[in-house]
């Protein structure tokens, strides 16, 4: 049976949201051409993580060496480039981060193999391999159709899939050798980041604010009805340009891409570069007093009316719940 090779991502002993995401997405490909999903796990002391992974897919490949301490592009692809060649997948995928964007073109020049980068959705059509990626700021989306090939490699859009979920039964562990290390570069230290802000990828309630609002110091109209519902606050590229939110909060093609279980768009039109920001929401709410808003055409419910008359109204009831 063909298989659809994951390489999984960790960081400080835990899988990265962007592996799951995108194991969910090889099962959904992989149901519909009658593929097994698999993955291929490298690092030192990560057979904790290969249990856990393969708890998502039918095999996972271990390449264990206590050398292999951080990523290194040259060990990644002469291990994976040595798998693809034993296994011959269908597919290989990855998601589109700092390591994918660095690995998955690497390997695509070694192996001479087609590669599509920052996909926001894949499929097999007539076992053709097809992906969409979008273009000019996330206003068009373009249908990528690669020729004929023996294995296709792919990078998924991070914050765009549902994670996976625990497949029935466990996969199997398959240790893979290393080859003899020649580590070209020396790792000194790991900097975490200041802890300055809050990640509004990963809230279940997220309210986006926009131009409507009409300045900066309205802000905190929007940002009430934010803490009423236990969310956190986002907003469209404008607000960021102006300084008015930190660009950590933006959401969109230029910014993140979230998958609340509720959105509530404020003052916000709805450019294309906007909506492909949140196409993984669950429900979507737009409050925008233009009835022909373009973000009324992709919410699940829309309200007319000026925000300042209708957020009031809005927090009130909400605290007739509490």
């Amino acid at each position: 049976m063909k298989e659809v090779l994951v390489i999984a991502e960790h960081r400080e002993g835990e899988l990265r949201s962007s592996c799951l995401e995108t194991i969910s997405k090889a099962h959904e490909v992989a149901g519909k051409g009658g593929l097994e999903v698999t993955s291929v796990i490298i690092g030192s002391n990560i057979k904790p993580l290969a249990e856990k992974l393969r708890e998502y897919v039918g095999r996972v490949y271990l390449a264990e060496n206590p050398e292999i301490k951080y990523y290194d592009f040259e060990t990644y692809k002469h291990i994976v480039s040595k798998l693809i060649r034993e296994v011959k997948p269908l597919m290989v995928l990855m998601g589109h981060t700092s390591y994918g964007m660095d690995l998955m073109p690497g390997l695509s020049s070694y192996l001479n193999l087609p590669l599509v980068t920052d996909c926001i959705d894949i499929e097999l059509n007539n076992g053709r391999f097809n992906a969409i990626r979008q273009a000019y700021g996330g206003r068009v989306n373009v249908k990528v159709s690669l020729k004929p090939s023996e294995t296709y490699l792919a990078t998924l859009r991070a914050g765009i899939f549902q994670p996976a979920k625990p497949i029935q039964t466990k996969g199997e562990i398959v240790e893979v050798g290393t080859p003899p290390l020649e580590l070209k570069v020396k790792h000194l230290e790991v900097i975490k980041p200041e802890i300055e802000d809050i990640d509004i990828s990963k809230a279940d309630i997220v309210i986006g604010v926009g131009l409507g609002i009409g300045a900066k110091e309205k802000i905190p109209v929007v940002e009430e009805l934010a803490k009423t519902l236990g969310g956190v606050l986002g907003c469209s590229r404008p607000i960021v340009d102006r300084g008015w939110l930190p660009q950590t909060r933006q959401i969109g093609f230029s910014g993140k891409s979230i998958k609340p279980k509720i959105y509530i768009a404020v003052g916000i039109s709805g450019a294309a570069n906007h909506v492909a920001g949140i196409k993984g929401a669950k429900t979507i709410v737009a409050i925008n007093k233009d009835p022909g808003a373009p973000i009324f055409n992709v919410s699940d419910y829309g309200i007319v009316g000026d925000l300042f008359q209708v957020i009031p109204i809005f927090i009130q009831e909400l605290k007739k719940f509490k």
